[in-house]
């Protein structure tokens, strides 16, 4: 009769088994929700990526269309910002 807090070496050996078999499970499963949580994230990123892209063309085409629509108020406006901008280079 054993009364040792210790395992005998079998016990012990299958204890580790588990715990091992039991971890490697753990990890399998967490590499798998990042996988998807990436995968989630990047979709979202390609979304509101090419919806940016939409957008600055829209404002690009709308500020065309503002310029052929009056062509001396833009240069007006665009003479005045060199102005602002070369006095705060200046500085």
């Amino acid at each position: 009769m054993n009364t040792s807090p210790l395992r005998s070496g079998n016990e012990g050996t299958e204890h580790l088994k588990q715990a091992a078999h039991a971890a490697a499970d753990g990890f399998r499963k967490a590499a798998e929700s990042l996988k998807e949580a990436t995968g989630h994230a990047t979709e979202e990123l390609t979304e509101a990526g090419a919806a940016a892209a939409r957008g600055a063309q829209d404002l690009w085409d709308q500020a065309g269309q503002a310029i052929r629509k009056h062509p001396m108020a833009a240069a007006g406006i665009a003479f005045a910002a060199g102005l602002v901008l070369s006095r705060l280079i200046r500085r």
